[in-house]
Parts: C-alpha cells; structure tokens; sequence
C-alpha cells in the first residue's frame, strides 16, 4: 500500500508531529497509508486531494514537505590535520568500528574507497529508495539489501544502488579518505514527485528530495546502527531555503535530537546561497517597505517572508507592467488567488499569522510561470516592536540564475538543516590559499545562533565520482563530508579507545569547534578577524588540533 502511495502521483504526503498517540493519529487523519519515523514525526499518506494548491492556509504549514537539493557546484587530508591522527605512531585512527551513514544519490559499489583489500564491500547495508518494484523495505517501499547481498553484487560485476550524478559517491569517498577504516550504510533517495514540485514551482528537471523522503532515510541508519551495534556518523550534504531559518523545521527538529544521542553526530553542508541574491532583511520604518525581486525566465518559484510574532504583516503586490494588487488580508481558510491580467500566469498568497514550529507570522507566495521584470512586494506591518522581517527565494538549483532579490543580504543564508543546533555545520574554503569559497553560506541563523560552526575545505577538491571516473568538485557539501569522516575519529577515539564514554554528536561539535584554526586572529597588527563571525564560524576545521587540545588540557 505505501509502495503505491511513495511514487504515484494520485496521492500526497504530509509530516505529522503526533507525540507517540498513534491511535489519535489515525483516528483524526485516517490515513492510507503510514509510516512511523519515530516517537515524535510520522508521515501520513492520502489521496490527492481536490484543491490540492489552495489547501496551504487551512493546513499547517509543516504538514508539507519542504523539498532539498544538493549543496554543491559543478593537500585536503594535510590541511585538516588528519595525516597525522592516521599514523600509528601518534593515534592510528582509522574509523575503524565506526560506521558513516550517507543520505544522498546513490554509490559505485564497485569504487576504490568502498572496497577493501581482496574485495570485501566497506557497506554493510543499503536502501534504495527508487526501485519502485520491491516491497521488502522497512519503510513499504523501495529496496533493502544485506551485506551479503552488495557483496554478491561486487563480485558479481551487477548494478546496483547506481550513482548517476556522481555526488553520493563522491562525497561518501571524502569522508572515506578521512576514516578509510569505517564501514557505510547508504540510502539513495527517490526524486521528489511532480505533484510536490508543482506545489513548490520547482523545475521538473532539478535533482530534489522530499523531506519525507529524507527523514525516513535518517530513520533508516537509526535502525541499522542499533542493529549493528556501533557508533554512526552521518553526513547529510542536502539543503533548502525553506523555512524560517531558525531550526524549527521537522527535519531540523529531527536532526537536533539525534545530535544528542550517544554515539552519533551529523555534520551537514551550510550551503551555497553566499551570493546567489536569495535572501532580503528588511524593516518597515515607514508605511510599508518595498522588496524587489528581479523574475527572469518566466520560471515558477516560492517566496517566503517571515516576520516577529509580536506584529502583523501583509503584503500588495505591484506586478510588472503596471497592475497592481491592494494590500492582501489573511485568510484562514484557503490561499489567497490572483491572476494577473498582463502576463499571465498566477499567484497563491498563504498567511500563518502564528506558524505552529517556528512561532513567527509567515507570508507565502508561490509564482506561478509568472511575468519576467521587477516584482514589488509591499510589505506593510503593525506592531509595536522592530518592525523587522526576513525573506527568502528558493535555493539556486531550484529557480532560473536571474531570479534574485534587486538588493539582497548575503547574511542568515545557512540552509536548513544545517541550522538544526547539534548539527556540526560546515562552510567551504579554498585550503591552496585559505581563501572562503566564494558560494559560501553566511550566518548567523535567524535566531542569532552562530552557524556556521567550521570550514572544511571544499574548493578543486579532487576525488572518485560514479564509474570511478576522477573529478573535481567544490561546495560546501565536499566540506561537510571532511567534517563526517573526522566525527567517525572522533567517535572511535571514544567508543574504540574508550577515551570518552558515550560521547554524542553536540560533544563532537565542540571538540572540533575547540581544535579549529583561526587565521587572523593572533593580535596586533596581524588581528583581521575576531571569531566567531557569520563567514568563518568558529574557524578552520583539524582534528590534529583537536587532540592536541586534549593532550594540552
């Protein structure tokens, strides 16, 4: 039944925050189908339904999916200090008897870093989540397979868990040359449906992952570590600019807890959104502000604007050519429609004076092959506190190249869930010449937390792809998975040494934050930068120093 549900169009997904009361989760949302994620989040399956589109404001807004795309763009090992935690003279950490867990497109099962010597596989487990036929998995669809059986594909020469973009593989082989000791289990994620991508305008084309989809996967190598007994590291190398950037997202929420828990830790990738004119901070000092968004191509999109639950906002609109749509009143019971009569295409406008996770008003609007040109949105607020808001485009992967904000705010453009709190967030940097990637992602979060926490490097980085084919990628998602293979040391210096006993993912993140390197900040003259700050976190990521900060203490 939920195989059916999973890939077909006829039917929608929605992620339930019921508490462990599976009896009133059935009872109010009667569900087809159902999937239990864990003690707090559950996906419910249902027909689609009729006014599928204008269903946002008489729904919560974390009932829908959010949709994540990759965070990358089309001497490392010495520059974070992990030659040496390898050598046996000093630690001869390996990763050995940990395990790296990878949310991402698939893997080479054949790759140089996923076998060892006499051709054992290093992956213990798989699910694939795209083939659709089976029905062994534990989630009602998709594909499981044992070691014995990825290790019968290996010799075997079959295909299986294949990797077409290269990026799974990719990034699984990063953390690899970090850990070449640890062993994997690995989800490939199914694409996001068409009916999801309609809602959120995003391209048929684009590589998107559904938030259902991805928690599920983390549930996944939650299940198998208790059934392997070892310690996980997960890398999760996937982001959006959906929601308020504050951690408050199902996935975000999701992510934090499992940084608490004993013997794991997530790194994820903090995104390239540096630069990309995605994100507008504005105040309304006046009688409304004005925001200006610069729409080319006539591709659909979403705009999110958040703003203090101590005001009010709402929005007109001011389209291209001259219309102009009055001040908007929140509605409750169904999004707000309009047509524009130059130009074509159309405009759902959904308020959530109070949204239920982050507790802030959120105005939505979802353009609709709108008209190219500038876009004003005024926005207008009442309140008696700073009038001040937030506002985000969709990630670059998910919108044409010239749709951006006319004056943007590099600033608070960390994708979730590298904002979830225990997180160990990482940014990218250019270890030839320890310049910042140029994409990077900024801080703060819109809470004022200090993300990102590290820099890892993540610019030329030269490694195996599917096929074994060699390439060179940069983003910050080659960062996050440096990041992911030192949390596996981190993790067998802990469990494997017994050094720290039961040391959890928010543990890790400090002991990394402590041993980073901070270019620039060695007083006098030669102080540039103090840290932390929005750019370089808590500073560069070396696990050598890590321990040395240890030894010293």
């Amino acid at each position: 039944m939920i195989s059916d549900a999973a890939y077909s169009e006829d039917y929608v997904e929605y992620i339930i925050e019921y508490n462990g009361d599976r009896e009133a989760l059935m009872d109010l949302y009667q569900p087809y189908g159902l999937n239990i994620i864990d003690d707090r989040y559950a996906v419910a399956y249902q027909p689609f339904p009729a006014g599928y589109m204008e269903s946002f404001s008489r729904l919560e807004y974390n009932l829908f999916p959010k949709v994540y795309g990759l965070m990358d763009d089309v001497g490392a090992l010495e520059a974070i200090g992990v030659i040496n935690i390898q050598q046996e003279n000093i630690l001869g950490l390996t990763g050995k008897g940990i395990l790296l867990g990878i949310v991402d497109t698939g893997i080479d099962i054949f790759g140089s870093s996923f076998v060892r010597d006499g051709g054992k596989t290093k992956i213990l487990a798989a699910w694939d989540q795209t083939v659709e036929e089976a029905d062994n998995a534990s989630y009602g669809y998709g594909r499981e397979y044992s070691t014995e059986e990825i290790q019968a594909a290996v010799d075997e020469r079959q295909r299986i868990l294949t990797d077409t973009t290269g990026h799974g593989s990719f990034c699984a082989g990063t953390a690899v040359s970090v850990a070449p000791s640890a062993d994997l289990v690995v989800v490939k994620l199914k694409q996001a449906k068409e009916n999801l991508r309609s809602f959120y305008g995003i391209p048929s084309d684009a590589n998107a992952y559904s938030e259902v989809d991805i928690m599920t996967a983390i549930a996944y190598l939650l299940e198998q570590q208790k059934k392997l007994r070892m310690p996980m590291s997960i890398l999760v190398t996937l982001g959006t600019n959906s929601g308020s950037h504050t951690g408050a997202g199902a996935l975000d929420k999701y992510i934090n807890n499992i940084g608490d828990l004993q013997g794991f830790a997530v790194s994820a990738a903090g995104g390239n959104e540096g630069r990309a004119g995605h994100h507008y901070s504005g105040i309304v000092t006046g009688a409304y502000d004005v925001v200006e968004i610069d729409v080319a191509d006539h591709n659909s999109f979403t705009l999110e604007i958040w703003g203090k639950s101590t005001n009010t906002y709402s929005v007109a609109i001011e389209i291209p050519g001259g219309e102009f749509i009055e001040r908007i009143s929140p509605r409750y019971d169904r999004s707000s429609i309009i047509r524009p009569i130059f130009g074509g295409g159309m405009i759902y406008v959904d308020y959530f004076l109070v949204e239920d996770s982050a507790g802030q008003e959120l105005i939505m609007l979802r353009f609709i092959t709108p008209a190219n040109g500038i876009w004003r949105i005024r926005v207008y607020g009442v309140g008696t506190t700073e009038l001040s808001f937030n506002a985000w485009l969709p990630i670059s992967s998910f919108v044409s190249p010239g749709t951006r904000f006319v004056s943007s705010d590099p600033g608070v453009t960390i994708t979730s869930p590298a904002v979830a709190e225990t997180a160990i967030c990482t940014c990218a940097y250019d270890h030839s010449n320890g310049n910042l990637y140029i994409d990077n992602s900024r801080g703060y979060t819109a809470d004022g937390r200090v993300k990102p926490d590290l820099l890892a490097p993540g610019v030329n980085i030269r490694g195996e792809g599917a096929g074994g084919e060699t390439v060179i990628r940069s983003g910050t998602s080659v960062a996050a998975s440096y990041t992911a293979g030192c949390s596996a040391i981190m993790l067998e210096w802990s469990y494997g040494r017994k050094m720290i006993r039961n040391i959890n993912g928010n543990q890790i993140r400090g002991y990394l934050i402590r041993g980073a390197v901070r270019p620039g900040s060695s007083g006098g003259l030669l102080e540039i930068r103090q840290y932390p700050n929005p750019e370089w976190g808590y500073g560069l990521l070396n696990i050598y120093n890590t321990f040395e900060s240890l030894r010293n203490v």
